[in-house]
Parts: structure tokens; C-alpha cells; sequence
């Protein structure tokens, strides 16, 4: 019992390792995106009404 249970713990920390980089590329990627977009819709915005 306490075996298997072992074996299924390492299994989630290496399925975990596989997916965390992944993971945290997927989330950077996003951030500079949603930075990207919200600083040309701002620097719009800011334009539209100095003008």
C-alpha cells in the first residue's frame, strides 16, 4: 500500500516538472502580451485625447 502510493506521488512530481516550465512560459507569454496590448491601447487613448 504505502509502495503504490509512493509510485503515484513520483508520478505527479514528474508529471508536475514536465508541465511547470511549460506552464510558466504559457504565463510570461501571456503577461507580455497583455502588457503589450494594454500599453498600445493606452498610448491610443492618451493620443486621441491630447489631440
Amino acid at each position: 500500500m504505502g509502495l503504490n502510493c509512493l509510485n503515484i506521488t513520483r508520478a505527479c512530481i514528474r508529471i508536475f516538472l514536465l508541465i511547470f516550465p511549460w506552464w510558466l512560459d504559457c504565463q510570461r507569454f501571456i503577461t507580455a502580451s497583455l502588457l503589450m496590448f494594454s500599453k498600445k491601447y493606452i498610448f491610443r487613448h492618451v493620443v486621441v485625447l491630447c489631440k
